[in-house]
């Protein structure tokens, strides 16, 4: 089941032709140093203008590095080896398709980052698998279900798949640890699958969590409050076993930063980045609410977590995963507040709400059981609040597919975020969020009527440059 999601989803983000490649562009040449040159540093691209001035790259210690998170470059180097190795039959070598900024590099970009964030879709399948409730033939399909709901309707599509940056790598890691929790905290605790007494279960959250840290500097939220549940809810063993996890994965990475950049964290990752700024309250609502950044506006479905806890409140079956997504939501996004460029840049949506999906997923399960439980009972049984819930569902799940295959489909639809005839670009004017006459959320459909099918996948509306 679960491989069946991953396929069917890398699949569909594999072939979907939005490309993405701005914040992410210097992972490619980072992965292709460490397979080659056994090393961070880009210095034999100083003579790449493309790459060394390039905003992604910075200097440290004397060299260039990439500015963001260099770990996510370890997700590229399977592409780098299969690279390489085609250049022994002739094919272009891993440096020339950096060196002659081939479009070679945009597609790696892609086709890795799509089979990532596949990877994360299938593991939260898995996790629906084992917290739905009833028959394992019935939770298999209705866990298939929900990991191609989460795929199709949420920025996985839309941002996390369409380039290697953070995000993909990102839920991959919190989708493993929240299955590694559930071992911990299960929510059937009759099932035989949900075994509490193995080291692999805290080990592997443990592991998760430091590598989601690694990734995005914003997963310290999960990992702070995973952290305080597991050593407050677990056996003593447990925690030594988590904390082993955690160390195995921070140590290593600590030592390699300190090596290459002269300092415990990379610069993308200290805390001074951070601060109150006057538009925090604004930036609260932008991620939730804007016709251009909003998560209930590009992916409403989210509400059905909001009905899961409440149905789950009301059952009192609420687990202490239940509890720690509950948390993590409005800490993650209190921490998005903080940061200055809160409109996230060229992108497309609710790219910063992207690392609460997966605790999103978490509460939505109690819904799903919910609608399963009323289904099997006969039509003139089921209350009228079952019809509205199955009705609302299917609305808001076809909206968010239809506003998420934007972002893979229709190259229009980053567009929304440049200069245009109009408009001043979302970077110099960061309240065009807020716009409902001009909204991103429905950009490439308008693309779509007034320049074509064809143009809206392929180019910007006439007047607004190429990004």
């Amino acid at each position: 089941m679960a491989f069946a999601v991953f396929l069917i989803t890398a699949t569909v983000f594999s072939l979907s032709p939005v490309i993405t490649n701005y914040d992410s562009f210097a992972t490619f040449p980072t992965a292709v140093s460490l397979v080659n040159r056994h090393t961070l540093s880009l210095d034999a691209y100083q003579h790449v203008k493309a790459v060394a001035g390039s905003y992604t790259v910075s200097h440290a210690k004397g060299h260039l590095l990439t500015s963001y998170p260099w770990s996510v470059g370890l997700f590229a180097i399977p592409a780098v080896v299969v690279i390489d190795l085609l250049h022994v039959v002739g094919g272009p070598s891993a440096d020339s398709v950096v060196t002659d900024q081939s479009q070679i590099g945009g597609l790696v970009q892609l086709w890795s980052a799509s089979i990532v964030t596949a990877l994360a879709c299938g593991t939260l399948a898995l996790l629906a698998y084992r917290r739905l409730q009833g028959p394992a033939k019935k939770r298999r399909y209705w866990a298939m279900l929900c990991g191609l709901a989460f795929a199709c309707t949420t920025s996985a599509w839309s941002t996390a798949s369409r380039a290697l940056w953070q995000h993909g790598p990102s839920i991959l890691f919190l989708a493993v640890a929240l299955v590694a929790l559930d071992q911990l905290f299960p929510r059937n605790r009759d099932d035989h699958a949900s075994q509490t007494d193995s080291i692999w279960a805290p080990l592997i959250a443990g592991l998760g969590l430091a590598g989601a840290v690694t990734m995005r500097p914003t997963n310290a939220v999960a990992l702070v409050l995973a952290t305080i549940l597991v050593l407050w809810k677990t056996s003593r063993r447990s925690r030594a076993v988590y904390v082993i996890g955690v160390l195995a994965v921070f140590i290593p990475w600590t030592l390699v930063t300190y090596h290459y950049y002269g300092t415990l964290l990379q610069p993308y990752d200290q805390a001074s980045k951070l601060g109150l700024p006057s538009t925090f309250f604004e930036s609260l609502g932008a991620q939730l609410i804007s016709p251009s950044r909003g998560l209930f506006i590009f992916s409403p479905i989210v509400l059905v977590a909001i009905a899961g806890t409440v149905i789950a409140y009301r059952r009192k079956s609420v687990t202490p995963l239940d509890a720690l997504s509950s948390v993590a939501i409005p800490c993650y996004l209190i921490v998005i507040a903080l940061f200055p460029i809160w409109w996230a840049g060229t992108s497309f949506g609710p790219r910063f709400m992207t690392e609460t999906l997966p605790f999103i997923f978490v509460l939505s399960i109690p819904f799903v059981d919910w609608i399963v439980t009323w289904r099997a009972e006969k039509p003139e049984q089921r209350p009228l609040i079952y019809r509205v819930g199955v009705i609302g569902s299917v609305v808001v799940l076809a909206f968010s597919v239809l506003v998420n295959s934007q972002g893979g489909l229709l190259r229009s639809s980053i567009c929304w975020n440049l200069r245009a005839p109009t408009v001043a670009s979302v970077d110099k004017d960061p309240a065009r969020v807020w716009s409902w006459s001009n909204p991103q959320v429905v950009y490439g459909f308008q693309a779509i009527r007034s320049e074509g099918l064809h143009a809206a996948l392929t180019r910007c509306p006439s007047g607004t440059p190429i990004p």
